[in-house]
C-alpha cells in the first residue's frame, strides 16, 4: 500500500476564517466562503492560481493571511482573485 503525503490545511484554514469574518462584517451571508471547505481553499489557491497571489504574484501562502490585530476587510482582497 502506498502511503499518502498530509497537506498542511493551516494556512488555509486561515484564510477562510479571515475571509468568512470580512464576510459576516459586511453582511454577505450567502457567499461562497461560507460552504467552501479548506480543502476547497487549498485547492483554488494551488491549482486554479498555480500557487500564486492572484494579485501580486506573491509565492508564499503564509503572506496571504491576515496578521492578527489587522482588520482583515483592508486585505481580505489579497485573498480574492483579480476579475
Amino acid at each position: 500500500m502506498m502511503a499518502r503525503s498530509r497537506i498542511d490545511l493551516g494556512p488555509y484554514r486561515l484564510i477562510a476564517r479571515y475571509i468568512r469574518q470580512s464576510e459576516r462584517k459586511r453582511g454577505c451571508y450567502s457567499s461562497i466562503a461560507f460552504i467552501m471547505r479548506y480543502y476547497d481553499f487549498y485547492y483554488l489557491v494551488q491549482k486554479i492560481w498555480q500557487s500564486r497571489s492572484a494579485i501580486n504574484e506573491c509565492l508564499e501562502v503564509k503572506r496571504l493571511i491576515v496578521p492578527v490585530g489587522l482588520d482583515p476587510g483592508l486585505v481580505s482582497l489579497e485573498l480574492y482573485p483579480s476579475r
